[in-house]
């Protein structure tokens, strides 16, 4: 998303939506071609095929980076590999790791939109981010809609048919494998 308007006061406002940028009104034409790299870009790294079988050295990657969590006084630090889902709470986040138990947060779902990467998270709607390494299986269900398991322990997840919608064109964007 990319903020056009003649009022700079909106900026800030601009950002805290995550919007990639901001042009101020009149548009610069040098500024305006800035803004569309920028947006290629962000396409491009959103769109990148994830390799079906991935090294170990990408695993260990991904392993490396790590999420640090404020959670009742505590600081908790979780694997981004291990991170399934990411579920919006109103003001706050619970965020699903393998294994362990969840977290809940109080920062919203888009703080953490900016801070993960894509792909391997995606957000199929305003309150759920899913990490699409850890999907376990999507089932496809009448009227568009579907329903998918990210773990054992975490119930499946119902979309309803925008999201799922949004989640089909992913997975077919980033090349995952049907069999």
């Amino acid at each position: 998303m990319v903020f056009v308007t003649a009022h700079d006061l909106y900026a800030l406002k601009a950002f805290d939506v995550a919007a990639l940028d901001f042009l101020l009104k009149p548009v610069d034409p040098d500024r305006l071609a800035v803004t569309i790299d920028r947006l290629r870009r962000h396409k491009s790294a959103a769109v990148a095929p994830i390799q079906q079988q991935r090294t170990s050295a990408d695993t260990a990657h991904l392993s490396e980076q790590r999420l640090h969590l404020r959670v009742g006084g505590q600081s908790t630090i979780v694997a981004l590999n291990k991170i399934t889902l990411l579920k919006a709470e109103e003001d706050f986040t619970r965020i699903f790791v393998a294994g362990e138990r969840d977290h809940l947060v109080c920062r919203l779902l888009r703080h953490f939109e900016a801070q993960l990467p894509t792909p391997p998270f995606f957000r199929v709607s305003r309150s759920l981010i899913v990490n699409l390494a850890r999907l376990e299986n999507v089932r496809w269900l009448g009227s568009g809609r579907c329903s998918f398991s990210v773990d054992e322990g975490i119930e499946p997840i119902s979309l309803g048919r925008d999201a799922a919608q949004r989640l089909r064109r992913c997975i077919d964007e980033i090349g995952m494998v049907s069999a």
